[in-house]
């Protein structure tokens, strides 16, 4: 419930800045660790409807008030947003993005746990830990659709910056390093996902 309570709020303050600017407020870093960790919260609380992994609020409401904390000390814009910051394909592009980061993140964290799990079970360890943890299963499940989900909006994001930057600079790839490691992240979480597609 107290998670739920400052996702609201945390949604309220987000759509305010936005209605006090008239452009996402994801465009510079503080905003954007702010705007990030809104979604790995929001991933958090649809998951645990989804397949009631409670244990993912542990980890990830210290991660986002850290996220939080590390916004706060971090300048604001000093420049209000230019026109081209407002367009409909910034939104989606940056919303899909770190949407998917934070769906991504719990892949990560998923898998951490079920190391975890999968440790404790070979040493024969079952106390008090191993209790409080989920099954390998749904620990398992949720690692591949939140992989799915993250991988689809991370391609979703990558297009629609592509097709922005056509857009506005006349070119869909500069070789700029921001688009290079975004290709070479894009590239492996497809590559981790085919395997896990083909091999199981």
């Amino acid at each position: 419930a107290v998670l739920w309570a400052g996702f609201g709020l945390h949604t309220c303050a987000l759509a305010a800045a936005w209605l006090e600017t008239g452009a996402l407020p994801a465009l510079s870093l503080r905003q954007s660790l702010d705007v990030f960790s809104w979604a790995l919260m929001g991933a958090t609380l649809m998951v645990n409807l989804r397949l009631e992994i409670m244990i993912l609020g542990a980890l990830t409401a210290p991660l986002c008030a850290l996220l939080l904390m590390a916004a706060a000390v971090l300048p604001l814009p000093s420049a209000p947003p230019s026109a081209m910051l407002k367009s409909t394909w910034i939104v989606i592009h940056v919303l899909s993005l770190l949407a998917g980061y934070g769906l991504l993140a719990l892949t990560c964290l998923s898998g951490g746990l079920y190391l975890v799990q999968d440790s404790l079970i070979r040493k024969k360890r079952l106390g008090a830990l191993f209790k409080r943890l989920p099954a390998l299963s749904r620990l398992d499940a949720l690692g591949q659709q939140a992989l799915l989900a993250g991988f689809c909006l991370l391609t979703v994001g990558l297009i629609t910056g592509a097709a922005y930057a056509q857009i506005t600079l006349g070119s869909y790839w500069r070789w700029h390093p921001k688009e290079v490691w975004s290709l070479v992240t894009w590239l492996c979480y497809a590559a981790l996902l085919h395997t896990r597609l083909v091999q199981g």
